[in-house]
């Protein structure tokens, strides 16, 4: 049975745990993406080889990006296999493609301190450490690393800039898009570095990149209002409120956001169009994909809005959605 998915950031290969804790990946392989040993795609999941992981080391968590995944492990180690033309296997050997699972460089890291959680963007991947660290590696374009350079590659883990959080504030939660990330901190803030192209920072600037972690607008929510959840896309990016309200910002090609609008990006978080909801009934779980965006509400209905021209909104047509469309439930 399987148990967790990855989040893909592209649909040409996916990889999953099973309720047995073994790790599989399936589709193209040609970088050794699916991280069993070989260059070769597959069309059933071919288990990952694990023989570089200890003997009670299992993969807990798998996330993928444009031709590489990582995996974080049971001993909070995270181990990355395909391709390396940026350093996104962080082993500190840029430009040599793994096919099996590789050891990050963990030099950069204190003496106990391991990985609580990953996000994998298209070529770069950040990890969030027990003491509250957040690290990144690979492919620096547009300021994805977050360490306030010069847009410089990196091949191991390098520290984000984390000067516009408060004192004693850490990310919590982590959220890779394609080209930018977002995480949501102790204290129920957002921040977003990267690409800005879309508006998918947030933060209500003339969609300038960043490469240090900046803080979202938050002039919608209402005075004392906190996300306490989030979940980026390609190039947007969504969140659950403690007031119960959703909102989303950045691209909005495919009507991905669900506000209603004609598809105009946003550059600030805009609250989802819930016109579809029963009176009460608001959304529990958001998860944003490539253009798509789903939601689990509290009376355990499923909704998806934005890209439908191969039926991904589930609604039974070939649709884009600018508004949560309830999921047809015929074969239930």
């Amino acid at each position: 049975m399987q148990t967790s998915l990855s989040k893909a950031a592209d649909p040409s290969f996916s990889c999953g745990i099973t309720s047995h804790g073994k790790a599989f990946c399936w589709g193209d392989g040609t970088n050794g993406q699916l991280g069993d040993g070989t260059n070769s795609s597959h069309g059933v999941p071919a288990v990952i080889d694990s023989s570089n992981l200890a003997s009670n080391e299992r993969f807990t968590e798998l996330r993928t990006g444009a031709a590489h995944a990582c995996g974080l492990t049971s001993l909070g180690n995270i181990f990355c296999w395909g391709a390396d033309s940026a350093g996104q296997l962080g082993d500190g050997s840029p430009d040599a493609n793994k096919n099996i699972p590789t050891a990050l460089d963990i030099s950069a890291l204190a003496i106990g301190e391991v990985f609580d959680e990953i996000a994998v963007a298209a070529n770069a991947g950040c990890g969030r450490t027990s003491l509250g660290n957040v690290f990144c590696w690979g492919a620096d374009d547009a300021g994805l690393l977050g360490n306030g350079g010069a847009n410089a590659n990196q091949s191991t883990p390098t520290a984000i800039d984390s000067s516009g959080l408060a004192t004693g504030e850490r990310f919590v939660r982590l959220e890779a898009g394609s080209f930018h990330m977002c995480g949501l901190t102790s204290l129920r803030n957002v921040f977003c570095w990267g690409s800005d192209s879309s508006g998918q920072l947030g933060d209500g600037a003339t969609l300038a990149d960043k490469n240090i972690p900046t803080a979202l607008d938050m002039t919608s929510l209402a005075t004392g209002e906190r996300f306490t959840r989030l979940t980026a896309g390609a190039s947007h990016g969504c969140g659950i409120t403690s007031h119960g309200r959703s909102f989303c910002w950045g691209s909005d090609g495919s009507g991905q956001l669900g506000d209603g609008s004609t598809l105009a990006d946003k550059g600030i978080p805009t609250a989802v169009d819930v016109s579809s909801l029963a009176s009460g009934e608001v959304f529990s779980q958001i998860t944003a994909g490539g253009t798509l965006t789903c939601g689990l509400t509290s009376h355990g209905r499923g909704f998806c809005w934005g890209a439908g021209s191969r039926g991904q909104i589930g609604d039974g047509g070939n649709t884009d959605r600018g508004v949560p469309t309830l999921l047809d439930k015929t074969n239930f």
